[in-house]
């Protein structure tokens, strides 16, 4: 599953963190009454969909581990907002080498690849995740 538009992070009820969709919103509660046994990857590029609470530091209820929990076995999320540039080019590395190689691995590369481009600016790059074996 690729997702990329927009996301909610509701910091202080994290249930109501959501994907912003065409007809409404598809929280984090709503996430949780799903059971996708075999899912493998869900792709976020989504800004702060990997976002936890500040206040709530040892918990990590965000859209990303919604989506672990209901049966995804590899998510990339960003954990704060990138430019859409960076997100498409990252998606774009991702893509070229994600089947032949792990989600993990190929998101290294992907990540690598722009900041070998832009060393200096990490608020570029340095947003993704992989949550997975």
């Amino acid at each position: 599953m690729h997702f990329a538009g927009h996301a909610f992070q509701d910091f202080r009820e994290p249930d109501r963190s959501a994907l912003i969709l065409h007809d409404g919103p598809l929280t984090v509660a709503e996430l949780a009454t799903l059971d996708l046994p075999g899912a493998e990857l869900a792709y976020l590029s989504a800004c702060e969909s990997a976002a936890g609470a500040p206040v709530l530091a040892d918990e990590s209820i965000h859209l990303a581990s919604a989506l672990q929990r209901i049966g995804y076995r590899h998510i990339l999320a960003a954990i704060w907002p990138l430019p859409d540039r960076a997100a498409a080019a990252i998606a774009g590395a991702f893509y070229e080498t994600a089947s032949a190689t792990s989600p993990a691995v190929a998101l290294h590369r992907a990540v690598g690849e722009l900041r070998a481009a832009d060393p200096t600016d990490p608020s570029r790059w340095a947003s993704y995740l992989h949550l997975g074996p």
